[in-house]
């Protein structure tokens, strides 16, 4: 996909009823074979800065869908936050930018890479917002998913060390045959408890495109398609 200025800028925040997308960067190179947004092109692919964070935030308050207090914020779900530095310090900057504008609405960070302890000590320090930090961690192996569950793992170790971050746990997506069995859930679950205050299960959302995807990694879904989670 040719990401001009005006795509970058159309992707880059959205209303989507249960929260307003905020994304300072489009694209991600992990490549989960599973990843909504393959269709659109921008996976796999270097994430590219398409607004900066202050004038990202300031044109969602000044959206007549957003309502200061209330609308749940989900930063840079377009890629993966804490992808790599560039991406962590805009998500950082976007943070900044949130903290300054005195918001109090629930805002979301969704993740299944790395964060260390420091960069959980410094999430930590936002102590004015009402941070929830979604940590994926589902049980899903190579090539399926690129990053090692010891990765996840970690996160969640790190973040559970947060006095003003929420911590959750997202076992998403549930692929049949590949971790809805009770031995990986019980294993997943039983590490995720330990840590975090609440869990999230998911179905998986496959269209043509994405079952080509799951085929050429030697997972060949045979469930029905839609545009919903299943």
């Amino acid at each position: 996909m040719n990401l001009t200025k005006e795509l970058l800028h159309a992707l880059s925040r959205e209303y989507l009823n249960s929260y307003y997308s905020l994304n300072s960067y489009i694209g991600c190179t992990t490549n989960c074979a599973y990843c909504f947004l393959a269709p659109l092109g921008i996976v796999p692919a270097r994430p590219v800065k398409a607004i900066s964070e202050s004038a990202l935030v300031a044109e969602a308050l000044a959206d007549p869908l957003f309502e200061r207090g209330r609308t749940v914020l989900s930063l840079n779900n377009r890629t993966d936050p804490f992808l790599n530095g560039e991406v962590k310090e805009s998500t950082f900057r976007l943070l900044d930018a949130i903290a300054e504008a005195q918001l109090k609405n629930p805002v979301t960070i969704t993740t299944k890479g790395l964060l260390t302890a420091a960069d959980c000590a410094r999430l930590d320090c936002y102590d004015s917002l009402v941070l929830i930090l979604i940590v994926t961690y589902n049980g899903i192996p190579l090539p399926l998913q690129p990053i090692d569950h010891t990765v996840q793992e970690a996160t969640i170790r790190h973040a559970a060390a947060c006095r003003h971050v929420r911590l959750v746990h997202q076992c998403r997506p549930i692929l049949p045959g590949v971790n809805d069995d009770e031995r990986t859930l019980r294993r997943v679950f039983d590490y995720a408890s330990r840590y975090c205050e609440a869990t999230i299960y998911q179905g998986v959302r496959v269209n043509p495109f994405i079952r080509k995807r799951l085929r050429e990694r030697r997972y060949d879904y045979t469930g029905r398609l839609s545009a919903k989670k299943i």
